[in-house]
């Protein structure tokens, strides 16, 4: 999907200078000259991330310390609290004392400090930090997990390719890319979803020939498009059921040292 002006310059809202518009204009112009680059190399690097099958872990620090007391402390200012920095193996980037053992990896970390939020309402501004909107209307956007999904997950496979852990998190979802990106929400870590017991192999089917005639029913009455997504969610939710990789969930075969060091707690 292409980013429009509107998206990008909102006057009225963030009343941009006349020297930003148009600084932001010509990096605008500059883009659109090499439009036709940029697609071909982000299908490039995406289909070369399918072949790699890597995996992205997001963790959403909700309620967590602030930035003072972790990645951008600032000692001995009015709002710096008692919070003490260190060097860090990144030459320049100095971090809070609490974190030394992540001081000596911070060559192999990218450390964003020049993000900031307009946003007064926590909900809101977790919207946008996930989707890159702010919250408008009836529109809902997909957010990191779906996008990525998307665009790199195999589709075939019995799992799901985006799961989250925990309370449902505002802006987290697929939003306008459909059902088929939304993530399987596990409450707790390493308890294996509910209702994914199919019994005997006769009832399922039975049940699968059920729910075919009720979906067949409503798609004559003109709910054909959402019906297929549904099948497609289904089949794949089917295929989870019975597949031997659902044991990803369990970790009670893990080693109890593996265990102690992700920590007991969600």
């Amino acid at each position: 999907m292409s980013t429009s002006f509107h998206d990008l310059i909102q006057l009225s809202r963030h009343h941009i200078s006349r020297r930003r518009l148009l600084s932001t204009g010509a990096a605008g112009l500059g883009a659109f000259a090499a439009g036709g680059l940029l697609p071909a190399r982000l299908a490039a690097q995406a289909a070369d991330l399918k072949g790699k099958q890597r995996s992205i872990i997001v963790l959403w620090m909700q309620g967590a310390p602030s930035q003072f007391e972790t990645f951008d402390p600032k000692p001995g200012t009015e709002y710096g609290g008692p919070t003490t920095a260190i060097d860090t193996a990144t030459p320049g980037i100095r971090i809070a004392s609490t974190y030394p053992q992540v001081a000596t990896m911070m060559n192999e970390i990218a450390l964003i400090r020049s993000m900031t939020n307009k946003e007064g309402n926590h909900q809101r501004a977790t919207y946008q930090l996930h989707t890159g909107y702010i919250p408008t209307g009836s529109v809902k956007h997909p957010s990191l997990g779906s996008n990525i999904a998307r665009q790199i997950a195999p589709p075939n496979q019995d799992l799901p390719s985006l799961v989250t852990i925990g309370n449902a998190v505002p802006g987290v979802g697929a939003g306008y890319l459909g059902i088929n990106y939304e993530p399987l929400n596990l409450a707790q870590a390493g308890k294996i979803p509910d209702n994914v017991s199919i019994g005997s192999s006769e009832r399922f089917d039975r049940r699968l020939g059920l729910l075919g005639q009720m979906d067949n029913q409503f798609a004559e009455r003109g709910g054909g498009s959402v019906v297929q997504s549904h099948k497609d969610l289904y089949s794949k939710a089917a295929n989870m059921a019975q597949s031997k990789d659902l044991k990803v969930f369990d970790l009670g075969e893990e080693p109890a040292a593996l265990k102690a060091a992700y920590g007991d707690t969600n």
